[in-house]
């Protein structure tokens, strides 16, 4: 993947790789740490779009790995079986996840 600067990639659309649209990217997490990219922050297109777990502002959390291709719009993988994103593993994101839309 080429690089892109991050600040071009706010309000982008976000689409699964079979086209479903979850709607538009708001944010990217990083870990201060390592500065290692770990989350795109999504505001969902619809209320029902729950393929990934919400924090509390309602935004979905898509762990960076998820991440296929930067075109005009961002496209993930759906989550599967090996997705598993808890709690502790996104405390460092701005809000923390609803307890009901947890995986894993």
């Amino acid at each position: 993947m080429e690089s892109v600067a991050l600040s071009s990639l706010s309000d982008r659309t976000v689409l699964l790789t079979d086209g479903t649209q979850l709607g538009t990217l708001d944010n990217i997490t990083l870990d201060t740490e390592t500065g290692e990219l770990e989350y795109l922050c999504i505001d969902p297109c619809r209320p029902d779009v729950r393929e990934f777990p919400r924090m509390e502002n309602g935004q979905m959390v898509v762990p960076i790995d998820r991440v296929e291709a930067i075109r005009e719009s961002l496209l993930v993988h759906p989550p599967d079986e090996t997705l598993s994103i808890t709690t502790q593993r996104v405390q460092r994101t701005p809000q923390k996840l609803d307890e009901g839309s947890e995986r894993g």
